[in-house]
């Protein structure tokens, strides 16, 4: 076996910086879509508790594209690229970016926005009015990561609004939260403004702002932790095993960490390991981002020097 030195990652000669290049999943919209004054402002919502005692629903509603970047489909009746004005508006409505890609959404009567990062697959579960007036909007993230924002000023009271994942669910009761799932089915909620409760297994957590969650299939949401800022990355180990690339560390376990493209599993406590294909011309790109979309990128070069 071909062995890499082990090293810190932030005093190897071969590491560089790429926040300009790497810096999060998405950057403000006025960079990437060219729209200004795309945000609305804050709102409030009722729990999922409340969401179980809807007996009646009138089904109207809508999300609809509003900018876009990249490869971006939307199905509806049948898969096609998406269009700036096209409408999500019925059960199992799906819109899908790819890599490098991502899209806003306009939530019904101006309400809101989601905000949908790359590789994401957003799906309309249920989008409606109740009997009483309040507006129910509950979709399905199936993976990928969606920041949303949403009016209080406009919701009427009772409504119900709902990110579902594999994991649990994350039912809004304030204005800006985020929303990351990975390929694992693992789900991470973290809150920007109000109040969002995350729920699995008959358990609940509540997350006031600038806290976040993780949530595990078939687990109970793990207690609630402060948003991470700094996007920290302790790189433990990198070796050549069997002509693939072995790659082993820790980031804070709410983050999610990305190495050349590729999404690492992270287990509870932030800790990744993890064989990859080999990196061409020596470099490993490496991003820590967490689910309000920061970012941190980082690169790792010269691998091709550090064989021994």
């Amino acid at each position: 076996m071909r062995r890499l030195r082990r090293f810190n990652l932030l005093s190897c000669l071969g590491l560089a910086l790429l926040g300009s290049l790497l810096g999060g999943l998405w950057n403000p919209v006025t960079n990437w879509l060219g729209s200004d004054d795309v945000w609305p402002t804050p709102l409030s919502f009722v729990s999922p508790a409340m969401a179980q005692t809807v007996q009646v629903m009138t089904q109207v509603g809508w999300l609809e594209v509003q900018t876009l970047r990249g490869d971006v489909t939307i199905q509806a009746s049948a898969p096609r690229a998406a269009r700036v004005g096209d409408r999500l508006t019925k059960t199992g409505d799906t819109l899908t970016t790819g890599p490098s890609s991502a899209t806003l959404l306009e939530i019904d009567n101006r309400i809101g926005t989601i905000q949908v990062a790359e590789n994401s697959r957003l799906q309309v579960r249920k989008l409606g009015t109740l009997r009483n007036g309040g507006w129910v909007t509950t979709l399905d993230l199936v993976r990928g990561q969606a920041r949303l924002r949403v009016d209080k000023r406009i919701l009427p009271k009772n409504s119900i609004f709902e990110v579902h994942s594999p994991a649990g669910v994350a039912g809004v009761r304030g204005t800006e939260f985020g929303v990351m799932v990975n390929s694992q089915n693992r789900m991470v909620v973290g809150t920007e403004g109000g109040l969002v409760e995350a729920s699995a297994q008959g358990t609940t957590v509540t997350l006031k702002p600038e806290l976040g969650s993780a949530l595990f299939p078939q687990e109970p949401p793990l207690p609630p932790l402060p948003l991470d800022r700094e996007l920290k990355l302790e790189l433990e180990e990198v070796d050549y095993r069997n002509k693939l690339l072995w790659v082993s560390g820790r980031i804070y376990p709410l983050n999610t960490i990305f190495a050349n493209g590729l999404e690492l599993a992270v287990d509870k406590s932030g800790r990744f390991e993890q064989l990859m294909p080999l990196p061409s011309e020596g470099r490993l790109a490496l991003k820590v981002a967490n689910s309000v979309g920061d970012g941190q990128g980082y690169l790792l070069m010269g691998l091709d020097r550090q064989v021994e």
